[in-house]
């Protein structure tokens, strides 16, 4: 019996690299409950750019959570075409600042407290930072980009698995661009 090779084109293989990210995300539901937040923001950036530079701020006047994302056509930026680099924000609604502990918290369903974000306060210059728990995905197609973020409220057993389950698919996202790269070829 021979072996068959399905001819996939770039943009399905984007595709599925995000849904075996999303996946390994989603595995560890069964033993912790989680929160998902798609940001109603979007943006529209190069195609083919990269995210060069991001941070975790607080508004001030509505307390919601931004993540300020730079994007850059750095890549393919020569002599033709100048480097150009555009900052977005996208905007989590739904998450509550707690002041008294300076950071940012979801509530599952069942009212279950998940920790987002937390103040450090390095000096001279405090930021937030994600916890451990809490990852920021964009989705970027045809230039359009989502930000989704994504919390459990595991302990350690669950976050042990999850790190395990992000390397499965970071390893199979690999793959898929050896397959990209040799496609290209």
């Amino acid at each position: 019996m021979g072996c068959a090779f399905v001819r996939i084109n770039s943009c399905e293989i984007k595709w599925m690299k995000l849904f075996l990210a999303l996946l390994a995300l989603a595995v560890p539901v069964a033993s912790g409950q989680s929160v998902e937040i798609v940001s109603p923001n979007h943006a529209y950036t190069f195609a083919y750019g990269d995210a060069i530079l991001h941070q975790i701020e607080r508004d001030h006047l509505t307390n919601e959570m931004i993540a300020r994302v730079t994007f850059s056509n750095y890549p393919y930026a020569g002599d033709r075409e100048s480097r150009c680099d555009e900052t977005f924000d996208f905007v989590f609604p739904g998450l509550h600042f707690d002041a008294p502990r300076n950071e940012f918290v979801a509530r599952t369903r069942h009212q279950v407290r998940i920790p987002i974000a937390a103040l450090h306060p390095n000096f001279p210059y405090a930021g937030y930072k994600l916890e451990p728990n809490a990852k920021i995905f964009l989705a970027k197609r045809s230039g359009r980009v989502t930000a989704v973020l994504n919390a459990t409220a595991a302990g350690r057993r669950t976050l042990g698995a999850n790190r395990r389950q992000l390397v499965i698919a970071e390893f199979a996202c690999a793959r898929f661009r050896k397959i990209d790269a040799l496609k290209a070829a």
